[in-house]
């Protein structure tokens, strides 16, 4: 299959696909952002302070439960001293499932 073909049915819309992979009853997509910065109120920054691989449930594909794996980055913005955490999409803020696997079930 064509990465575009597998954007188009798990519907990973805002995300850049990777790569496939499949384990006993998961399916792992790997992915990332396009963007390489992140703007605060009147500051933009590129200084990227912590990162993490984020595992995302995402939604259920022929009975085997479909997973975003992402990795999320932390910018930090030296003008208000302060870090946030670049967001997802499809995803809210402190949650750990995306907005298509809640439709799902």
């Amino acid at each position: 299959m064509q990465k575009s073909e597998i954007k188009k049915i798990f519907k990973l819309d805002g995300y850049i696909f990777d790569k496939f992979e499949e384990q006993n009853n998961k399916i792992i997509l790997h992915c990332h952002l396009q963007r390489n910065s992140m703007k605060l109120k009147s500051e933009t920054s590129k200084t990227v302070n912590q990162s993490r691989n984020r595992l995302i449930a995402h939604s259920v594909f022929e009975f085997k439960k479909v997973f975003i794996s992402v990795e999320q980055r932390r910018f930090y913005f030296p003008k208000h001293k302060t870090k946030r955490w670049e967001s997802l999409p499809q995803v809210k803020k402190r949650q750990q499932t995306s907005i298509a696997f809640k439709k799902t079930l």
